[in-house]
């Protein structure tokens, strides 16, 4: 087991797949049941000692990606504590974000891609592709699968955390850091 601590809220912790079996986790693992709480409480006690990571009581967002060791790597991040959309300090928390699809293959990032240029989107795009998960992951300007205009984006792919770009800028091979959304229509 390793702990890396990426800045002050987040830590990525890297499990063999002996240590992932015991813990019980994997990318397709519930997070929320009660024996997974137990087994994050465990991990995050595990990671207060070894590299002093504490979240102090704030929500903790997990994302888990397999590894290529058959174990697995889990990113956490915490945040401020929010009351009625507002921070601690009583400051409106920004939305401004990015969303992060993953996307099984190349025709449903064109499908996508086709998708988004017909309802006017001219926000900021990445495109990588992940050898070991035959996976693309599309990094875009905030937007709600939630808005009418982009539900079709759940037919193709699959929404995921915003914490979860560490592991694509660190696993992942970049095939267009910026633009992707014209870069790739013109191909």
């Amino acid at each position: 087991m390793e702990f890396m601590k990426i800045g002050d809220k987040s830590l990525k912790i890297s499990l063999n797949a002996k240590e992932s079996k015991l813990y019980g986790l994997d990318e397709s693992t519930e997070i929320n049941t009660d024996d997974m709480k137990g087994s994050f409480s465990k991990l995050l006690s595990r990671a207060k000692k070894e590299v002093g990571y504490s979240f102090s009581g704030e929500r903790v967002v997990a994302e888990i990606f397999n590894s290529k060791n058959g174990g697995c790597e889990i990113f956490l991040t915490y945040g401020e504590k929010e009351v009625d959309g507002r921070s601690k300090n009583n400051v409106k928390r920004s939305t401004n974000g990015i969303s992060i699809f993953s996307i099984n293959d190349l025709n449903g990032v064109i499908n996508i891609i086709r998708s988004l240029l017909s309802k006017g989107y001219n926000g900021k795009s990445s495109l990588y592709y992940d050898n070991d998960q035959k996976n693309y992951y599309l990094l875009l300007d905030e937007i709600s699968t939630k808005n009418p205009k982009y539900y079709f984006m759940g037919e193709y792919a699959r929404q995921l955390r915003q914490n979860s770009q560490g592991y694509i800028k660190e696993h992942c091979r970049c095939i267009c850091k910026k633009d992707a959304i014209q870069i790739m229509f013109k191909i």
